[in-house]
């Protein structure tokens, strides 16, 4: 294949927005972010780019208190690790009018899943499949049998011969449904069967917070109920043992459900009707050290944290 049709398939690729971790290249926390500041009187933007290490250590909201005041701000960028990818977006102008808060709060203005295969890819040269470069550790892809240097060349009916292919491939299937993959491995070809797991995508902005408690230097009992809604979770990290608690103002059913990086549920709670405060202990002591996260499920409102458990 020439030069110019491979790179015009690879363009076509990103510009149809289907990146997804199982086919990102080999990078973990790796965060890029655009800032767009116009002063005052000030005509254009003024623009910097932070990538890596930069992008990683900037102070988002102590950068926006500082500046609020006198000019228009805008950030976006994206955030990608093995079990999440988050992509920031704020702008002063969402702001409301007369505000005069300096403190400000993340807030998750969207949550998703989507499927998630545990791979980082390598571009093959002559298009002939998708090879793994690595394999996320706990994933579908690493219960599958997968392997670094394995060379996928199906998933399901679908040949794949390009990491284009492969993206597509995993994001036409839902969480958790099984899918066959078909692959070479020392010159002999292969199948499996892999459950996907899941990556969540979020998008945060950031919100004024003046009117929230403040949280160091309280009683954590009195912290915990002074907030009108969301999902509180403490200790944490913790050896295994935390307490959960979740207050509504609406009623309906409840879904409490712990997975691991993988997607695997270990943990599943319903409740029918509910309304106002819930309170209950999570035990995973049983499980490995990692990170688990805990989705609480509520109508159209999701709220999702990191649990760490470490083991001594």
């Amino acid at each position: 294949m020439n030069t110019f049709l491979r790179n015009f398939l690879f363009a076509g690729c990103l510009i149809g927005g289907a990146m997804s971790a199982s086919a990102q290249t080999d990078v973990v926390n790796a965060k890029r972010l655009h800032i767009s500041v116009k002063k005052n009187g000030q005509q254009n933007y003024e623009r910097m780019k932070l990538e890596g290490q930069a992008a990683l250590d900037f102070d988002i909201p102590k950068y926006i208190s500082e500046n609020i005041d006198g000019a228009e701000l805008r950030i976006v960028g994206t955030f990608y690790s093995d079990d999440e990818k988050i992509r920031v977006d704020f702008n002063s102008k969402d702001l409301t009018e007369g505000e005069d808060c300096r403190r400000f709060c993340e807030e998750v203005v969207k949550v998703e899943q989507t499927p998630l295969l545990g791979v980082s890819m390598k571009q093959m040269d002559d298009f002939e499949g998708s090879m793994v470069k690595r394999v996320i550790e706990n994933s579908a892809a690493e219960a599958a049998g997968l392997q670094a240097g394995d060379v996928i060349t199906f998933v399901s009916i679908l040949p794949i011969r390009s990491d284009c292919d492969l993206m597509s491939a995993i994001q036409n299937h839902e969480v958790g449904e099984e899918v066959n993959i078909e692959y070479i491995r020392n010159d002999k070809t292969y199948q499996t069967n892999a459950v996907l797991g899941f990556q969540l995508k979020k998008t945060m902005s950031w919100v004024a917070c003046c009117d929230r408690p403040v949280e160091q230097g309280v009683d954590l009992e009195l912290a915990l109920d002074a907030g009108n809604s969301g999902l509180k979770l403490f200790p944490n990290p913790s050896e295994g043992v935390s307490q959960l608690k979740y207050h509504a103002t609406e009623m309906g059913d409840l879904s409490i459900i712990v997975t691991d990086l993988a997607g695997r549920e270990i943990y599943n709670n319903e409740i029918s009707d509910f309304q106002g405060s819930h309170s209950e202990v999570l035990d995973l002591t049983g499980e490995s050290a990692g990170i688990y996260f805990i989705n609480v499920i509520q109508g159209d409102q999701i709220h999702t944290e990191k649990l760490v458990i470490q083991k001594k």
